[in-house]
């Protein structure tokens, strides 16, 4: 049953007219590789072949199970199999890790884009097998979906730890340019609200503000 509701989805979204919400649904290429021509014919020339997961818009279709696509906004748009492609349904997700690599494609191969701080927001336009493509406030691109969650990271408890002895800001922003909050000294027990690779958002005897990440430990 569902996989008749799904097929039917998609047949209905392929018969919208160009230019209504059919220009902002995602697919995802759910087969091993899916092979991309440069017209909808089987004889027709190989232009690319996409892994599992690869994102796509589809431009209008073509009839007899095929589609025309394109695989980034810009690009060629170019003809496939409609049945390896799957609708997705866009949510909102977060980052379970610092660190974590926003790549240009559905692999380890593909370049780095940026690192995501854990905590970070953003936007899943296509949940797939191993890598989502996501919306984030500084573009789109893959993430593995084993470092996202639909629900926030939650707090936890840490300390201040400076091996200079010297006491440590906590400043209102991110950055050097925001006014010092209060200072602290090494041990002093905090709460993170939000871990970055610079900069990290803490909660300290109830005033909140950002500390360097490096001086922020877990163990005391």
């Amino acid at each position: 049953m569902c996989k008749k509701v799904i097929a039917f989805i998609l047949v209905l979204a392929l018969l919208l007219p160009f230019g209504s919400a059919l220009a902002v649904r995602y697919y995802r290429v759910d087969t091993t590789s899916l092979k991309a021509h440069e017209k909808p014919a089987f004889s027709s020339v190989v232009k690319a072949s996409y892994l599992k997961d690869s994102a796509v818009t589809i431009v209008k279709n073509a009839g007899n199970g095929w589609a025309k696509v394109r695989f980034r906004p810009g690009g060629a748009a170019l003809f496939v199999r409609t049945k390896y492609l799957k609708l997705c349904s866009s949510y909102t997700a977060y980052v379970t890790k610092d660190s974590t690599v926003l790549r240009s494609g559905p692999a380890a191969s593909f370049k780095s884009l940026r690192k995501l701080d854990k905590g970070a927001k953003v936007t899943v336009l296509t949940h797939g097998s191993s890598y989502d493509f996501v919306s984030t406030s500084r573009g789109k691109g893959y993430i593995r979906n084993s470092s996202l969650s639909t629900g926030k990271p939650s707090a936890y408890t840490a300390y201040i730890k400076n091996y200079e002895n010297k006491k440590v800001y906590l400043r209102k922003g991110p950055g050097t340019k925001y006014k010092i909050i209060a200072m602290y000294k090494t041990g002093t027990k905090v709460t993170v609200l939000k871990s970055g690779r610079t900069w990290t958002k803490v909660s300290v005897n109830g005033k909140t503000g950002y500390i360097k990440t490096i001086f922020i430990k877990k163990r005391k």
